[in-house]
């Protein structure tokens, strides 16, 4: 963990998403590099996709870990994000399967 601190000012969304994700999923809570991740995030969390935004909130809420600025951020992100993108045709279930992640992280945390 203490490596990857020296990148995350480099990272993109993705590269942010996929580090906290797999953080996560090992239960790695590494606070200085999610404290990192969180900050980036806020810089750039206009450029985060759907599926970034979802795993993101979910890693996250799995750690227990309740950023609000971040998780604020994501939330209003993802609701401009499906009112920009439903007209041109975004797929369905990837704005489905992000929501759900969304809504999820949400309600973990307010019972963590």
């Amino acid at each position: 963990a203490s490596s990857s601190m020296r990148l995350i000012t480099e990272a993109q969304p993705q590269g942010l998403a996929n580090t906290v994700w797999a953080l996560s999923i090992r239960l790695v809570k590494h606070s200085p590099l999610l404290d990192a991740i969180a900050a980036a995030s806020l810089h750039m969390i206009t450029q985060f996709g759907q599926q970034e935004l979802g795993n993101t909130s979910w890693a996250f809420a799995e750690l227990r870990v309740h950023h609000v600025p971040l998780m604020s951020a994501i939330s209003a992100a993802a609701i401009r994000s499906v009112d920009v993108h439903a007209p041109v045709g975004m797929d369905g279930n990837e704005a489905s399967r992000s929501s759900y992640a969304i809504a999820w992280a949400q309600g973990r945390l307010a019972f963590a």
